[in-house]
């Protein structure tokens, strides 16, 4: 690769390094990125080099006690034989080990503890994360240099995907969550690709196996990548049976990439048979794909997590199919079905949002693919002053974006799920964080009206109920408690009928009250909400939590909209209360339902 084109990965390569460098050392008394799903793709590493312990995983428990790395150990399945098995598959632990093992002589040599979690075992996963992002925008950039794209269009590819995606966090700040390591695998399996199919050597046959090999056994749906190279080149009849002959020509290839693959892939087999006694086992056995039903629109635009909500720039990638088809056919097909199906697969998993994440993490590795398309677009672009200018000013915006919003993320400011479209759209561009707005993550829905006038449906007012439980200067007010033994209010009803159905018919009412709470034991589903619903013959019900953003020790106005609905009709009961079905016991002085106008 000429010297400019290797600057540009570095120069890439240094910011996210320096960032990442930067954002660990500022927190590196707190660091814990061997947690949560990471631990569990980890836990392979000291369960065979240092505990030897592959049955129980007994280890976990002291890890757990003494790093807290997650709330309970999910990331093993008990068998019914009573042995336990890692919920996910080696392949990460595979890409983790040489790093590993150099954290591990570090940790004898400085005199930190040695048992795989301390700081070294730590940094070195971060320092690893580095090292593969290297590696795969290294290899996406000699791939792009040999389909002949300019060093200007190659840079601003680097560009995009390094610092205007969600691959920018998944580098800098959660270093060792798979997706940045599988899109250096797949960069590295489209180099290998290009590279055999323009001059067939043993060398990127190995390469080739090893990626793919990697990609499924860190995530086995990823076993799609065998789309690219099988269909590279397929573009008629003739091309097929070309490839064929090619294939054959070069068998000796065919067999060594198959057994490289299967001796990789049975290293996880042989792990099952001495861990469980079985060849082949599902961590996810309990989870089903809903391949019937995938959640297409949510995936693509959902404010909670839809991929070109938070990440805008990689519609460059979409719009450049067009332009490959016409000037690259030979790995056009392969790359779009590749597409496809990785898409359908993806967003097919019941829980399609993937947890908490920045944007739809689950792409990110197909980035690396994504980014032929998106070369062919900035090409296109390029041929035109004007369409050069507006595209890259539209980039630089898109780029901005995913930076300011990563660090709304990671300020808390945009939540790690349940977004909403009204909670995207009242946070968008905020910088400080506005707890009251966290409403709007229950509700999706938002009044036009101010509240100024109203007419009162009914309240409640403990100060003057004989239903007082706790009165004490502790509060400063007259209240009664909520809590898990007596869950509910006082409850405020209203049913429709023929006299005021046309009032309330698709109207909006507006619940208040004022309510405290000393502690926050609570946990986000169990935890005390404001209630209103409708029942009868139409059922509609929305639960606001306000302890998640109230303050404590102090009385606090909690209030939100809600919209009635249009095809309520006449015996129907709208309903009005406070429920606390968590730990923590809310003190309730008052509360009101109106109808606002």
């Amino acid at each position: 690769m000429p010297r400019a084109f290797k600057y540009d990965v570095l120069f890439i390569w240094v910011i996210l390094v320096l960032i990442s460098g930067l954002y660990h050392f500022q927190n590196s008394n707190e660091l814990s990125v061997i947690s949560w799903d990471v631990y569990g793709y980890y836990l392979y590493l000291p369960s065979l080099f240092k505990f030897q312990d592959w049955h129980q995983f007994t280890f976990t428990a002291q890890h757990l006690q003494e790093y807290e790395m997650c709330s309970t150990i999910y990331q093993l399945i008990e068998t019914p034989e009573g042995k336990k098995a890692p919920l996910y598959t080696i392949g990460m632990a595979i890409l983790y080990v040489p790093f590993y093992f150099m954290a591990d002589i570090f940790a004898s040599l400085t005199g930190y503890k040695n048992d795989g979690m301390s700081s070294p075992y730590q940094w070195m996963i971060v320092v690893g994360s580095w090292c593969y992002s290297f590696l795969g925008l290294w290899f996406l950039s000699k791939s792009l240099r040999k389909i002949k794209f300019k060093r200007a269009v190659i840079f601003c590819v680097l560009l995009a995907i390094g610092i205007g995606t969600n691959y920018f966090h998944y580098v800098v700040y959660e270093n060792g969550m798979p997706h940045s390591f599988l899109f250096s695998l797949y960069a590295m399996m489209m180099y290998s690709t290009i590279s055999w199919h323009a001059k067939p050597r043993m060398r990127e046959a190995v390469f080739l196996a090893v990626s793919i090999a990697l990609l499924a056994l860190a995530r086995p749906s990823e076993i799609i990548a065998l789309i690219i190279p099988l269909s590279f080149g397929i573009i008629s009849p003739f091309s097929f049976r070309l490839k064929i002959q090619t294939i054959l020509k070069y068998q000796k290839h065919l067999i060594v990439f198959t057994l490289t693959g299967m001796s990789m892939v049975f290293l996880q087999m042989m792990f099952w048979k001495i861990n469980i006694d079985q060849w082949l086992f599902n961590g996810y056995s309990a989870h089903k794909f809903d391949f019937a039903s995938p959640h297409l629109v949510d995936g693509f635009f959902s404010y909670r997590k839809g991929w070109l909500i938070y990440t805008p720039i990689m519609l460059f990638s979409l719009f450049g199919f067009a332009p490959m088809y016409q000037k690259w056919r030979v790995g056009f097909y392969g790359i779009l079905f590749f597409f496809v199906l990785n898409i359908y697969i993806v967003f097919s998993w019941p829980i399609w949002w993937y947890a908490s994440s920045f944007g739809m993490r689950s792409v990110i590795q197909s980035y690396a693919v994504l980014a032929f398309p998106l070369a062919f677009f900035i090409q296109r672009v390029f041929q035109k002053k004007w369409s050069k200018y507006f595209f890259l000013s539209l980039g630089g915006v898109f780029i901005l974006l995913n930076q300011f919003q990563d660090w709304q993320y990671r300020n808390k400011i945009l939540l790690q799920d349940e977004m909403t479209k009204t909670f995207y759209w009242k946070s968008f561009l905020k910088t400080d964080v506005d707890r009251s707005l966290r409403r709007f993550v229950d509700i999706d829905e938002e009044s036009p009206y101010d509240g100024s006038r109203f007419s009162l449906i009914n309240e409640i007012n403990y100060a003057d109920s004989a239903a007082v439980d706790f009165v004490g200067n502790k509060v400063g007010r007259a209240a009664k408690s909520i809590r898990r033994k007596s869950p509910y209010s006082d409850l405020i009803k209203m049913k429709i009928t023929d006299e005021n159905i046309t009032d309330f018919k698709g109207g909006w009412l507006q619940a208040t009250a004022w309510v405290y709470t000393k502690e926050d034991k609570q946990y986000d589903h169990q935890t005390a909400k404001f209630v209103i619903s409708t029942s009868g013959s139409v059922s509609k019900w929305i639960g606001v939590r306000f302890q998640r953003y109230i303050k404590l020790n102090e009385w606090n106005e909690v209030k939100f909209e809600y919209q009635i609905p249009e095809n309520i009709q006449v015996g129907d009961q709208i309903e009005c209360l406070i429920w606390n079905e968590g730990l923590d016991v809310v003190y309730v002085n008052s509360f009101d339902l109106r109808l606002i106008y």
